[in-house]
């Protein structure tokens, strides 16, 4: 009878831990979409080389739907050889270029570029950088 509760214990552990697991990796996939999308939807504003350039119509609406601050995080050194973090910030923060409505995200970008997540001279918003400093 001991052993059965101990198998049945590790057993429902085991199955959060699955679904713990399985769910992250469901989010992370959602957000990698989320990058894809706003890469060909502002390809023209985000664009590392040359000035910045006012975010079209169609990359204001992927940038409302998207999670930015989980965009942000997922930028990878390759991608920023292509994608500008700095001019990504300004597609989501600067209310006239898309006119978005104060939300959680947004704040939680602030937050990201006042704590120093967000390095203007290195050109990334990686949270592990304040980390790694």
């Amino acid at each position: 009878m001991m052993a059965t509760k101990e198998i049945l214990r590790i057993f429902v552990l085991a199955l959060i831990f699955s679904t713990y697991i399985s769910h992250k990796a469901w989010g992370d996939q959602e957000c990698y979409t989320e990058k894809e999308n706003i890469e060909k939807g502002c390809k023209t504003s985000i664009k590392t080389r040359g000035n910045y350039v006012f975010p079209s119509t169609m990359c204001c609406d992927v940038v409302r739907a998207s999670d930015m601050v989980c965009v942000c995080r997922i930028l990878s050194d390759t991608d920023e050889h292509v994608i500008s973090a700095i001019k990504l910030v300004q597609v989501a923060l600067v209310k006239s270029h898309c006119r978005l409505e104060p939300n959680v995200e947004v704040g939680e970008f602030q937050h990201l570029r006042h704590q120093g997540h967000i390095h203007e001279s290195s050109k990334t918003c990686h949270p592990r950088n304040k980390i790694e400093e």
